[in-house]
């Protein structure tokens, strides 16, 4: 072999010894898609590529004492769980007052804009949270689980579960059980569960073990939260603790695992925490028209 060939070939193998070259497409054991749930039976999803779309690193690090304003009615935070198994949650605070927070579905979207990132990098949100539950079609497409509702229109029917619909009637966020009426004048609904914080207070959850988690929230003064899992994982009692110490009184747990997705460009912050897959809804904040 050449010397220049040589050389090059040592140098290879050096790279893949110290980590320095991967096996592209090849997933984590903590990363791997877990199942989804359709009527309490499991229907695991095809595989599909991992989201690969923008991942830009914050201009700053969000602070983790207080809520940092980013633009009008715009803020965000960073809360962090420290111990044997540390974990961070990154949290964008809104105020309906000032912008608009909507139910975006997304399963009837074009590729290119059924992500977090891919709604917010497109120019249609400041910031992005994944939504509900989803269950397979026929054809392996994912359709939202439970009440979803856009403008007033709705694209996917109530659930009759122990779950909660965070929603927007007459321009107020509120969250209730689904089992309570729609209030009049209801224009933004999703349905998932279970609610986190009823009052201030945590429910009895079911024993769950620590993952990624997404959630939305609200505090005293009606302002909500968007809010995922930015390292580590979380049990739904821990994640309803963050929320409280973020400042919520309601709060309503997402879909998780590799749905958890959120993405904020607002400011001079730019920063994404993506998902392993493409969701059929989110809830998104974004500036009035």
């Amino acid at each position: 072999m050449p010397p220049r060939l040589a050389l090059r070939a040592r140098l290879a193998a050096a790279l893949v010894a110290a980590g320095a070259i991967g096996l592209a497409g090849c997933p984590h054991p903590a990363d791997t898609p877990t199942p989804a749930h359709r009527g309490g039976r499991q229907a695991v999803p095809k595989p599909e590529p991992a989201f690969t779309g923008p991942q830009a690193a914050p201009v700053r690090q969000a602070p983790t004492d207080r809520w940092e304003p980013l633009v009008d009615g715009l803020a965000w935070r960073r809360w962090e769980l420290g111990g044997e198994a540390p974990a961070a949650l990154l949290a964008v605070q809104a105020d309906p007052a000032l912008l608009a927070i909507e139910v975006v579905p997304l399963h009837t979207r074009a590729p290119g804009e059924r992500t977090a990132a891919e709604l917010v990098a497109n120019g249609a949100a400041l910031a992005a949270v994944n939504g509900g539950f989803f269950v397979l079609d026929k054809q392996g497409a994912k359709q939202p689980l439970g009440l979803l509702m856009h403008a007033g229109k709705r694209s996917s029917d109530l659930r009759r579960a122990d779950w909660g619909i965070f929603l927007i009637a007459q321009g107020k966020p509120r969250i209730i059980h689904c089992r309570d009426p729609l209030p009049a004048g209801t224009t933004e609904a999703l349905q998932c569960g279970p609610r986190l914080l009823i009052d201030g207070r945590s429910p009895s959850f079911k024993a769950a073990a620590a993952t990624r988690r997404s959630a939305i929230g609200m505090d005293d003064s009606g302002r909500v939260v968007l809010a995922a899992t930015e390292s580590g994982a979380l049990t739904l009692p821990q994640l309803a603790g963050a929320l409280r110490s973020l400042g919520c009184r309601w709060a309503l747990n997402l879909d998780g695992g590799p749905s958890t997705q959120l993405s904020l460009r607002a400011g001079d912050v730019q920063t994404d925490i993506p998902g392993l897959w493409a969701v059929p809804s989110a809830i998104r904040v974004r500036t009035r028209r």
